[in-house]
């Protein structure tokens, strides 16, 4: 007993060290192992502009699907967002537009004009630019947005 509190043996100590050291190992090593060379941050959007990031994504197994969307303003404040389970019939890029979509309506509905909308999918913005040719069901979403 210190100070009216139970000490942790030597063993403990140790081992959450370990953890810690572990956790702060991964963070150094992460970047390296999906390519990134630069440090990743939020964009922050113009004054009296709104930041919509939406994106889709699988498990690792490719059974489940989810979809979110964040909006926040110029100073980084959490305005908005959803969070769903996506169609299991969509593939990557299905989920990827599905969002994309979502965050146009979320944003509509809340009667919002002034915004940026950012993706993590080259192929999502290609298709609604149009330089990507598809001939899928996913015509009919990329129609909606």
């Amino acid at each position: 007993m210190l100070h009216g509190k139970s000490v942790p043996c030597v063993e403990d100590l140790v081992e959450r060290i370990m953890e810690l050291y572990g956790g702060y190992k991964s963070y150094l090593v992460r970047p390296q192992l999906f390519g990134v060379s630069w440090p990743i941050k939020w964009v922050r959007p113009p004054l009296h502009t709104f930041m919509l990031n939406c994106d889709g994504a699988l498990d690792r197994e490719g059974e489940r699907r989810g979809l979110g969307g964040c909006c926040r303003d110029n100073a980084g404040r959490f305005i908005c967002g959803f969070a769903t389970f996506s169609p299991p019939v969509l593939n990557v890029l299905g989920t990827e537009l599905v969002a994309l979509r979502e965050g146009l309506l979320m944003m509509g509905f809340k009667g919002y004009t002034q915004f940026l909308l950012a993706t993590d999918s080259k192929e999502a913005v290609a298709m609604l630019k149009g330089a990507l040719e598809w001939r899928s069901n996913l015509g009919n979403v990329v129609e909606d947005i």
